[in-house]
């Protein structure tokens, strides 16, 4: 039988609530953010953002919701460095703040923030858009597990067929989407008399040892196992 020795996490399978890093200098809006979520959500908080990065070193929270206008560090200031660092890059911020205008949520959009909530802010609203940016995230992250698991499986099937291929009494090539090669089997020398890397250093030089009234029937072949890239030749007895 077949199995994944590296399962993929199902979406929703998540062993433990989703964690918050609410970031405000103002007490009463922590209060209230944490009396309304706390229920759902794991929350912790910060009065200001030199302390939002200090926690953030000891921590992944899931998503951050992050004030713009605060003492000694802005929320600017703060969602940059948090953005600069890989494990910081990847949770969503959504800020919280007073500021409205146009360019000014364009800045924070520009150094990586997720979504903008304008003070006094509805609790609703913000529920709703912590759910969606989480789902969001979540998605991203089992694609991203799928891609990698995809790739890995990928690179060990042609592994394998490399192996085998090294011992085939038959010519393996692999072409690219231009029509160079690969790889390049060892058979290649039996059947040609040029060596792999002959071929993988000239990718016109099958043209120039076939013989020219065959020429336009190897161009078509060419074309056609272009997009399977993959090619056998058996040796002639």
């Amino acid at each position: 039988c077949r199995y994944r020795r590296k399962p993929i996490r199902a979406i929703n399978a998540l062993s433990a609530k989703p964690t918050l890093l609410v970031v405000d200098d103002i007490p009463e809006n922590i209060h209230q953010l944490i009396y309304a979520f706390q229920d759902k959500y794991h929350i912790i908080a910060a009065n200001n953002g030199i302390k939002a990065l200090e926690l953030l070193r000891g921590r992944t929270p899931d998503l951050v919701l992050l004030d713009i206008v605060m003492p000694e560090m802005d929320g600017y200031e703060v969602c940059r460095r948090m953005k600069a660092t890989p494990e910081g890059n990847r949770i969503p911020v959504i800020f919280l703040s007073t500021i409205d205008s146009s360019l000014d949520k364009m800045r924070g959009f520009s150094i990586g923030a997720a979504d903008y909530i304008t003070k006094p802010f509805d609790i609703d609203e913000i529920r709703a858009r912590i759910h969606t940016h989480l789902e969001l995230s979540r998605l991203q992250h089992y694609f991203e597990q799928l891609v990698e698991q995809r790739t890995a499986d990928l690179a060990e099937s042609r592994e394998k067929y490399r192996i085998l291929a090294e011992y085939s009494p038959n010519w393996e090539y692999w072409l690219n989407e231009n029509g160079q090669y690969l790889y390049v089997s060892p058979a290649c020398e039996i059947i040609s008399g040029y060596k792999p890397e002959a071929f993988l250093n000239d990718a016109t030089l099958m043209s120039n040892i076939i013989h020219a009234d065959d020429l336009a029937k190897w161009y078509t072949h060419k074309e056609q196992v272009s997009r399977s890239r993959e090619v056998t030749i058996q040796p002639v007895n």
